[in-house]
């Protein structure tokens, strides 16, 4: 099973950034350059603490024995955030629904193939 999510991820990133290259590839898609950089940074932040509280409550092998449910929450947050301030800062460009789509993707392969 690990290889065929493996698989499935990789397969996803080179569709990602090819679609990205294809319709995004303007430097004015970028959310570094808006003011929801700062928001980004502060919920990057936020999300390394979190890690860091549940390494220290639950220990290294407790994240193994749960890897995926973190990966699909850690995930959700992140690229949840990512595709709001995307949408709220660069509504013009519709960044958001490949980081919508991507974020599906991800969340369905690590809860069907973990």
């Amino acid at each position: 099973m690990g290889m065929t999510l493996s698989l499935f991820l990789a397969l996803q990133g080179v569709v990602h950034g090819i679609l990205h290259h294809i319709f995004f590839n303007e430097d004015e898609h970028k959310l570094n350059q808006t003011e929801g950089r700062k928001f980004m940074h502060i919920i990057t932040s936020l999300a390394i603490a979190f890690a860091l509280l549940l390494y220290l409550t639950i220990g290294f092998e407790g994240i193994f024995m749960h890897l995926a449910y973190i990966l699909i929450f850690g995930g959700t947050i992140i690229m949840g955030a990512g595709a709001y301030l995307e949408w709220r800062y660069l509504k013009q460009s519709n960044v958001y629904a490949l980081t919508l789509s991507t974020l599906a993707f991800v969340v369905i392969a690590f809860y069907y193939f973990h």
